[in-house]
Order: C-alpha cells, then sequence, then structure tokens
C-alpha cells in the first residue's frame, strides 16, 4: 500500500476503529502521506500475531492526550455508545475486538472466555492507548523511516 496524501484516522473512544495490519502487509509513505490519528484507549494500529510486516517512511501526527483519570465513562462500539461509568473501552477492546480479530484471522479459540472471561486479556489502558500495537506471536516487523510527531499545545 502507497500513502501518499494526508489521511485523518479519528478513532477516539470507538473500539472497533483501529486498523489491524495483517501477514504479509508493506506500507510506504511518500513525501506528501501522511496519518493524523486520535486514539484513546485504543491503539491506532494493531499487529497481532502477524509475520512479515514492512513499513516505511512512515508519517504520523498524534493528535490526542488520555485524561488524567484514565476514565472516559464509556466507549463507541458498531457505532452505537455505551456508557460504563467509572471506566473506559480498553476491557472492551481486548475482551471482544481484538479477541474476535484473533479468532477469526488466526484460529485463536477462547473456549472459556463466555464463562471464565478469559480472552485476549490485556491489563490496563496505557498499553493498548498506543500508536502501534505490536503483540503476540509477531515476526519479522522492520520499520524504517518513521516521524512520529505530537504537536506543542499551548
Amino acid at each position: 500500500m502507497l500513502v501518499d496524501c494526508v489521511a485523518t484516522l479519528d478513532i477516539g473512544v470507538n473500539v472497533d476503529r483501529s486498523i489491524f495490519i495483517d501477514d504479509d502487509t508493506t506500507i510506504e509513505f511518500t513525501s506528501a502521506g501522511k496519518f493524523i490519528i486520535n486514539n484513546l484507549f485504543e491503539p491506532a494500529f494493531v499487529i497481532a500475531n502477524t509475520k512479515n510486516v514492512t513499513m516505511t517512511n512512515w508519517n504520523v501526527q498524534r493528535n490526542s492526550s488520555m485524561p488524567i483519570t484514565l476514565n472516559t465513562n464509556g466507549y463507541s462500539l458498531a457505532d452505537k455508545y455505551y456508557p460504563t461509568p467509572g471506566h473506559n473501552g480498553s476491557g472492551t477492546f481486548s475482551d471482544k475486538v481484538l479477541s474476535d480479530w484473533l479468532t477469526k484471522n488466526r484460529g485463536v479459540q477462547f473456549p472459556d472466555g463466555p464463562s471464565h472471561g478469559l480472552w485476549a486479556y490485556l491489563l490496563g489502558s496505557i498499553n493498548i492507548s498506543s500508536t502501534f500495537f505490536i503483540i503476540g506471536d509477531t515476526t519479522n516487523v522492520k520499520i524504517t523511516g518513521l516521524n512520529l510527531d505530537v504537536p506543542h499545545l499551548d
């Protein structure tokens, strides 16, 4: 894939808007290419149990910040808002979105999930608030020329 323009990825608190990068994927940016991302408690890009990924000359601007309490009181899934007082959607991302993707695309089964809550269980909000979330049996990921910018806000 060649990225040759500016694209805004508005993930916000939508737990199902992360971009999963699959096996044998090459993504290269031209000098005009840029991703402007806004993600909160959900990763922008997920590389999970994936092999042979090449990322060249990426230009990413992160336009998001973290609330001091790590609490958004809710999340969105399939364009529906779910209030969760005192929490955010990070658990739903790992339990539902990531687990479903791993089952569908990698054949990973979570047989005790419904009865015991055993999914692709990832504790906390910070890891999955990342720009790039690389996890599991991931091999041969080559990243060169990455420019990650976080604008200074006055």
